[in-house]
């Protein structure tokens, strides 16, 4: 009668474990000897185990695997099994004769000898094939795999797979989200944070049942890293966020913005916009990004305006975007509508607007400030070329474009931000300028809501510029203070007035912007600031490179040193250029002046200063 109880028990629940989808072979077993203990110890039907029951068994595998132990005594396992040992009792168990006997186990019952040993194989070592550092010499064959333990049983891995797997089914029974879905905080410490759901916790205590919501979720949110950025939050103070596309979104006014994307070209929607269509198609086929490309339409997807409570979209849209598609008016002085009520704006939507089919005059708005395109379809391939492969932001850093995002300073504050355990949770670009026809900013300011490990909020303004190369020419002198310096005057400083009898010329050293040059090194780079700037030519293996700094914490950029003692002769040819040159250009506007007078006369800024006197060595004694 034992047997035949056995048999029947285990047969019932190997047949209910045969109407799961999606399990492996492992993760059935684990399955099957739940069912199987559960009947046994409580004197049960399996078919009465329901789904919340078995979840619940699952979140104590150490009684579970107790409660094993009790109903299927046997050997107790090795503990210095080997996984190989552990693989090739799986092989006997899978290949051995149903009626055949039992490999030397002395519990009782053939039928619970072959149940112990399903039991058995799954208490081995769980490895996986880590094959990341196998080459093979032999072309023809695969080298062989090396296996990874990763310090569980198989019965403690595939029970976790388990889990997952009805999580999933007691989600959806729920109507909840699902584990791995993006979720909006709507209230308590972290409202207005997006994020993913990593985990999902029940309410074990009570008589869980199908369709009952979980008690929290565990959140991974967006933009934080460690363990500060998981956090548990109710069901009830979270919203599912839309299944966004990985590669291409169009979102209308007032929809929810995709919480990241690589690029996000806006679309302006003032009079007709039957061209939207097809610049739509064209983004979507000539995309270059590596990530996703959001299409922002400012209207409605019935074509009506935005009302006035989607102002905030429409106005995040336009600030936000890193291209703007517009079409031209016809009219010479006047600027295309982005919306009903919004032009284009010359400062803020600068290296960011494409404007089609664009006004003959050469004088016209869009000439002036805008890119111009023949034609739609012309206009969105010409924003996939200036996109290029985009660049991921989530939360806050979606709000700055990428004519300033890609910029060398602002990586590299957004890089100190993180390592200091603060996150931008807002941004606004205030101002961008570009030189000549770059596609990114060389100078730039962005209002910025930071975000510390304490969840203390500051505002800030972050200001910067394109990486810098300055060279100090110099000729030491016995006494350090004696030292003399190449300057130029400084014509570019907007403190920069009139000479007056109590004023002089401000001076600075021989600089060049680099951040927007894509080719060449240092020494090609100070080669080029001596030729431009003092009508020196040098050998690069004269040039000594100093480490690069901020020239103040309140500027975001890069600043590299390179100095050059110069020789006597050197020196007295500067000196002669200053005096007799009449060559308009920079290079007849050097100054020389020893470290002395620097340090006692404000002819230069502090940074200035300090990057002359870490350069200049002090003579030994």
């Amino acid at each position: 009668m034992g047997d035949e109880l056995e048999r029947a028990r285990w047969e019932q629940a190997r047949a209910k474990v045969g109407t799961f989808r999606g399990l492996d072979g492992y993760e059935r077993d684990v399955l099957a000897l739940l069912y199987y203990v559960v009947a046994m110890r409580e004197g049960r039907e399996v078919e009465s185990i329901g789904l919340p029951e078995t979840r619940r068994r699952l979140t104590d595998l150490d009684s579970l695997q107790q409660d094993l132990d009790a109903v299927l005594p046997g050997p107790a396992p090795d503990p210095d099994r080997t996984f190989e040992e552990g693989q090739r009792a799986q092989i006997r168990r899978l290949t051995a004769d149903p009626a055949g006997g039992d490999d030397g186990f002395t519990g009782p019952g053939p039928v619970t000898g072959r149940i112990w040993h399903v039991w058995d194989c799954l208490r081995a070592p769980h490895g996986v094939v880590d094959d990341s550092d196998l080459m093979s010499d032999m072309p023809d064959h695969d080298p062989p795999a090396r296996i990874r333990l990763t310090d569980t049983t198989y019965f403690e891995h595939a029970a976790g797979q388990l889990t997952s797997h009805l999580d999933r089914l007691l989600l959806a029974a729920a109507g909840a989200p699902l584990v791995h879905k993006a979720v909006l905080v709507t209230a308590g410490t972290h409202a207005g944070l997006t994020g993913q759901i990593d985990d999902v916790t029940w309410n074990t205590e009570g008589d869980l049942t199908v369709g009952d919501p979980p008690a929290s979720y565990r959140i991974r949110l967006d933009g934080l890293y460690g363990p500060r950025a998981y956090v548990d939050v109710s069901p009830r103070e979270l919203m599912k966020l839309p299944d966004w596309d990985n590669r291409f979104v169009v979102v209308y006014a007032g929809e929810i913005f995709p919480t990241e994307w690589h690029a996000a070209v806006l679309l302006a929607s003032d009079g007709d916009t039957s061209w939207h269509d097809e610049v739509v198609e064209a983004l979507r086929e000539s995309q270059r990004s590596f990530g996703r490309l959001v299409v922002l339409i400012p209207r409605l997807p019935d074509g009506s305006a935005p009302s006035a409570e989607q102002e905030q979209w429409v106005s995040n849209a336009l600030a936000w975007a890193d291209e703007i598609i517009a079409v031209d008016p016809g009219l010479p002085d006047e600027p295309p509508r982005l919306t009903p009520k919004i032009p284009a704006d010359g400062r803020d939507h600068d290296g960011r607007l494409i404007v089609f089919p664009g006004s003959a005059s050469e004088r016209s708005w869009a000439r002036q400030h805008a890119v111009i395109a023949e034609d739609a379809v012309t206009a969105a391939r010409m924003a996939q070329q200036r996109i290029g492969r985009g660049m991921s932001r989530k939360g806050g850093e979606r709000g700055v474009p990428l004519l300033v995002s890609q910029t060398s300073g602002f990586a590299e504050w957004k890089m100190h931000l993180t390592q200091h355990g603060k996150r931008l949770t807002e941004a606004r670009v205030a101002w961008a300028h570009r030189d000549g026809g770059n596609d990114r900013a060389a100078r730039w300011a962005v209002n910025a809501r930071i975000e510390d490990q304490e969840l203390r909020t500051t505002h800030e303004v972050i200001t910067g510029h394109t990486t810098r190369l300055s060279v100090v020419l110099y000729r030491p002198r016995a006494s350090w203070a004696d030292s003399e310096i190449v300057l130029v005057h400084d014509d570019t400083n907007i403190l920069n007035a009139t000479p007056g009898p109590s004023q002089q010329q401000p001076l600075r050293l021989p600089t060049m912007d680099i951040g927007l040059i894509r080719t060449g090194d240092a020494g090609g780079w100070a080669q080029a600031v001596l030729n431009v700037e003092v009508g020196l030519n040098v050998e690069t293996d004269r040039l000594r490179s100093v480490r690069a700094r901020n020239d103040t914490s309140l500027t975001a950029s890069a600043h590299y040193v390179v100095s050059l003692e110069i020789t006597e002769e050197e020196l007295t040819s500067l000196c002669t250029d200053t005096s007799t040159s009449e060559l308009p250009g920079p290079t007849a506007r050097h100054d020389i002046r020893t470290l002395a007078e620097l340090l006692t006369t404000p002819i230069t800024d502090w940074s200035t200063l300090g990057i002359i006197t870490s350069s200049v060595p002090v003579p030994n004694s």
